[in-house]
């Protein structure tokens, strides 16, 4: 695995264990027993300690512990153990919670079997995305720790500002000259890209090494990350999502207890959506043990927007086109046909997707108008309420409100009520109210009032 490596040709004094090497990214339709007896075989004829006679008597948790055994009685020397992905299984199929449950009680009769034979074991590592309980893994294995935010290993997974500067330097004046700028304007469009993970609530941010590699090999800025696929479980959850709200994951509040072990029936949405990687810590509220979470960089906030987009839409190339139009309609300031284009896109939003309450309405459009790089503020506070939507542009003001299952002259009034459009008039800049109604019955804009302001 070192070759070539500098740690290789190093004085490093290795020490040679057997080792129990498991990848858990199984195909979801396969035995997950069988599929797991199928690996500890080929680890035990690597090792030549079984005979087939003797594999076929064993189930897979009593072969695991005797493989284990075997290997410490065999080499006279404490086993390692690397487990990848230990959660997979769970995660393929999150949809379907009585299966879900039944493979976490396949993967516990096979982790809690580490706690049996812990002196037989010199060292275990597992990765994975979250914290199930009753696996086997948190609750039973007393004696693991788990690093994930942690201080100590906060730079693990990522490049550190200071080691982009070190080793990439060549790279990144090769960069900034392809792109015409200067190594610290280069520097800097790097950063907004592709740095700002972090990890602990103490520790500095690292930027993305798949994409950043990626960057400097291809030398041109681009989404990386979309390309290499968003997790299908994510979207799972998602999709039937009932509180989803997209527009508050700029700026998200989440207590520390809250990225504790979760029961498969009862997820934490945004907690899975930092230990996926498309939210990250932003600051620490000490006296509240509170986090504040928000995107990493541009890359994972167009990514993520991006997949979800696509995700509710049962035409994604058809809404991609209504963008567009979008976007042309709106620097021509034709409200009338921005609305039209709406329509169509709520006509292509998946039927399983929910959008039973206002906010969901609110999260498309939201949504929307990201993607096509508009600055759309939501609930937006003002001195007697809050304005469900605002956007500027450089030439014009939209203020939005929105009903459901009301009338568009309902949100017109709370408009002029409550005197939204008054700590606007300072921009000297066209101002246009815009008044929708959905109707939870055709999932879709069944009223609206558009009024410029003279």
């Amino acid at each position: 695995l070192f070759k070539e490596q500098w740690i290789y040709k190093s004085s490093w004094d290795w020490q040679v264990y057997p080792i129990i090497r498991l990848d858990f990214n199984v195909p979801k339709d396969e035995d997950l027993k069988q599929y797991i007896k199928n690996r500890l075989k080929n680890i035990a004829n690597t090792y030549q300690i079984f005979t087939q006679d003797e594999y076929e008597n064993y189930s897979y948790a009593d072969y695991f512990r005797t493989i284990i055994e075997k290997l410490h009685t065999t080499y006279n020397q404490q086993v390692v153990i690397l487990i990848d992905e230990y959660d997979k299984p769970i995660l393929d199929v999150i949809d379907d919670v009585a299966l879900a449950l039944k493979k976490r009680d396949i993967l516990k009769g096979f982790y809690t079997v580490m706690k049996g034979v812990d002196e037989c074991l010199r060292f275990v590592f597992l990765t994975g995305v979250t914290r199930f309980s009753k696996v086997g893994v948190f609750s039973d294995l007393n004696n693991l720790t788990d690093i994930s935010m942690t201080s100590r290993f906060a730079t693990i997974c990522g490049v550190t500002q200071t080691e982009l500067e070190l080793y990439f330097r060549d790279d990144i004046e090769q960069l900034a000259q392809t792109q015409n700028l200067s190594v610290v304007d280069c520097m800097q469009k790097i950063k907004h890209w592709y740095n700002g993970f972090c990890f602990n609530r103490n520790a500095v941010s690292v930027y993305n090494l798949y994409s950043t590699i990626l960057l400097l090999y291809n030398q041109e800025f681009s989404n990386y990350w979309f390309t290499s696929g968003s997790p299908s479980f994510l979207m799972k959850l998602i999709k039937k999502e009932t509180n989803l709200e997209l527009f508050k994951f700029d700026n998200y509040q989440l207590y520390a207890s809250q990225f504790e072990t979760f029961e498969i029936d009862n997820l934490n949405l945004t907690a899975i959506l930092f230990q996926a990687g498309y939210l990250t810590i932003k600051g620490y509220i000490v006296e509240k043990d509170r986090y504040i979470l928000s995107y990493p960089n541009l890359e994972i906030n167009k990514s993520f927007k991006k997949n979800v987009f696509e995700l509710f839409s049962t035409a994604p190339d058809t809404n991609q086109n209504l963008l567009s139009n979008i976007a042309d309609a709106l620097t021509e300031n034709d409200v009338e046909v921005v609305i039209d284009y709406l329509k169509q896109i709520f006509l292509n939003i998946d039927y399983d997707v929910k959008i039973s309450y206002e906010r969901h309405y609110q999260s498309i459009i939201y949504l929307i108008f990201q993607l096509l790089g508009y600055q759309i503020n939501m609930e937006y506070k003002t001195n007697i309420g809050r304005i469900d939507a605002i956007i500027q542009t450089n030439t014009h003001i939209y203020i939005f409100e929105f009903k459901l299952d009301e009338s568009a002259q309902i949100a017109l009034n709370q408009i002029k009520d409550k005197s939204y459009l008054e700590r606007f008039l300072i921009h000297k800049k066209p101002i246009t109210l815009i008044a929708i109604n959905f109707s939870s019955k055709l999932r879709n804009i069944d009223d609206h009032i558009i009024e410029v302001v003279p």
